[in-house]
């Protein structure tokens, strides 16, 4: 049977996959990918994946598959389309964040603790991704993820300590603030040149 495999608007013609699994057959298409961009995401059979999500298809067998579909796109591009989503994540932390104040304001320390520990890492993450965004569109670290770097010893700091009147204080006075703002800066960095 044969595949349909197009590259973002580009058809590059029905191939063969004959024993291949997904991820061989997108590594020899990669030579049709033009070199300066990035594979964003993947669509096989009208069922797409992200950028990162690999794991769930590439050894699939392609045998089965009728059409692939491969984006691509300008590495800055890319990083103006994900700083738009760190800009939402960042305010869905926010408001997490203002939720472990209401519980530890209502005496719920151990829920509001398991808050933050899941806090914590979604703000690690977003911290990495926005490393990483800026070796792709060249841009410097925000001032705002800086601060958050430097508030990140104060907050483990006073929960190991079972401080709680001094982490909502550090909560409601210097992270939700940044939150906010490194959210509107993001949102900037997202929207396209000229807009």
């Amino acid at each position: 049977m044969a595949m349909h495999v197009r590259i973002n608007d580009r058809e590059i013609g029905p191939l063969i996959p004959g024993d291949a699994t997904i991820g061989e057959m997108i590594e020899a298409i990669r030579v049709h990918v033009d070199p300066s961009e990035i594979v964003t995401a993947v669509e096989i059979d009208g069922t797409g994946f992200s950028a990162g999500e690999d794991e769930r298809y590439v050894r699939r067998s392609a045998g089965a598959v009728r059409r692939l579909v491969i984006a691509t796109s300008p590495p800055a591009a890319f990083a103006r389309s994900k700083r738009r989503e760190v800009a939402g994540a960042l305010l869905v932390i926010a408001a997490k964040v203002r939720l472990v104040v209401e519980l530890f304001e209502r005496g719920d320390a151990r829920g509001a603790n398991a808050l933050v520990a899941a806090l914590m890492e979604e703000l690690r993450l977003v911290l990495l991704l926005d490393h990483q965004l800026t070796s792709l569109d060249g841009t410097t670290l925000t001032a705002a993820g800086a601060e958050i770097r430097e508030l990140a010893p104060l907050m483990l700091a006073a929960q190991e300590r079972g401080s709680w009147p001094e982490l909502v204080g550090v909560f409601q006075q210097r992270l939700i603030p940044l939150l906010a703002s490194w959210s509107v800066e993001e949102d900037r960095a997202g929207e396209s040149p000229g807009a």
